[in-house]
């Protein structure tokens, strides 16, 4: 049996409403002073109808010639990242990570803005070192949405003592990565069945019981979200 990450591990689970967004019209002044108020280095900005434009770190606030002007002048040097909330956290992690953001604003299918997530956040949503810390592993599949069968994969990997807890897709212009998190001690033994099968295993993270090992496959896992 497997849970499909889809289903569990949404956005909408961690998100935060209790940091407060600039708003557009706000002094360069007055935005370094409620960032300093709510202790952090970057935050959303939005206009009158919370409407997501983008986000603004002390930084850029610094390149203001006048810290009276408003956010508006700045409007061009804006980080235009955001994640939309019924997206799965693992998608958050990979943006936060290859962006260098401290928190990631979240928007509604309008691009209304909703609230923030931060890293920690979708760690302790995910879990994520009590997920590892036994016998589980990410494996990641390069295809072609026409040259891989799912229920094939399942088959070969519950055939050789698996059994697949997650499950997601990414799918980058005509490539697929489906990554899998995997409950089982035999790791080379499922991998050898999937290249059997011609099936391209392109990474694989988190396959010891210890903190160290744990250490050390978190950054790999790092690495593989920031290439």
């Amino acid at each position: 049996m497997f849970v499909n990450i889809h289903q569990k591990y949404m956005i909408e689970e961690i998100i935060k409403t209790d940091v407060s967004p600039l708003f557009i019209n706000e002094s360069g002044i007055n935005s370094l002073s409620i960032m300093d108020q709510q202790k952090v280095h970057q935050l959303p900005v939005i206009d009158l109808q919370k409407n997501f434009l983008g986000i603004v770190n002390d930084e850029i606030i610094m390149e203001l010639e006048d810290l009276n002007d408003p956010l508006f002048v700045l409007k061009n040097k804006f980080i235009f990242k955001f994640i939309f909330k019924d997206s799965h956290m693992f998608e958050a992690m990979k943006i936060i990570s290859q962006n260098h953001l401290a928190n990631l604003p979240v928007v509604d299918k309008n691009y209304n803005y909703i609230g923030l997530i931060s890293i920690v956040d979708v760690l302790n949503g995910f879990n994520i070192y009590d997920d590892f810390m036994s016998n589980k592993f990410i494996i990641v599949i390069s295809s072609t949405p026409k040259n891989y069968i799912l229920s094939e994969i399942y088959r070969i990997i519950e055939d050789n003592n698996g059994i697949v807890n997650k499950f997601w897709r990414v799918i980058k212009n005509d490539k697929v990565e489906l990554n899998l998190i995997i409950d089982s001690e035999r790791k080379e033994r499922i991998i050898r069945a999937l290249e059997r099968y011609n099936y391209k295993i392109s990474a694989c993270f988190f396959e010891n019981d210890n903190k160290d090992n744990f250490d050390d496959n978190f950054e790999s896992l790092y690495k593989y979200l920031n290439p």
